[in-house]
């Protein structure tokens, strides 16, 4: 079943992001996390809305650790993220 999203600054991607500032670099993070919003939680799945596919493809490929390791700190290691821009989607995990 679904799970709603939180109302207010700690959805589960924000608490991720929380997580995921402390472990990579501030122009990395301004550049590719701050642009994205939650989109839903759904069956152990994150999705998350990139500003490009370029974008979601960066994180894939240079954040899979960071994204693990705070899902694990959250209490969501058995979750997946996929970002979403348009038509595009990639799962990170």
């Amino acid at each position: 079943t679904p799970v709603p999203p939180a109302v207010g600054p700690w959805n589960v991607w924000e608490q991720v992001l929380a997580q995921i500032e402390r472990e990579v670099e501030s122009h990395a993070f301004f550049a590719f996390f701050r642009e994205t919003v939650f989109v839903s939680d759904v069956e152990n799945v994150i999705r998350v809305r990139v500003q490009t596919p370029k974008a979601g493809e960066w994180i894939v490929s240079q954040c899979v650790a960071p994204i693990k390791e705070a899902l694990a700190v959250i209490g969501r290691a058995d979750s997946g993220v996929e970002f979403v821009s348009g038509e595009f989607h990639i799962r990170a995990i």
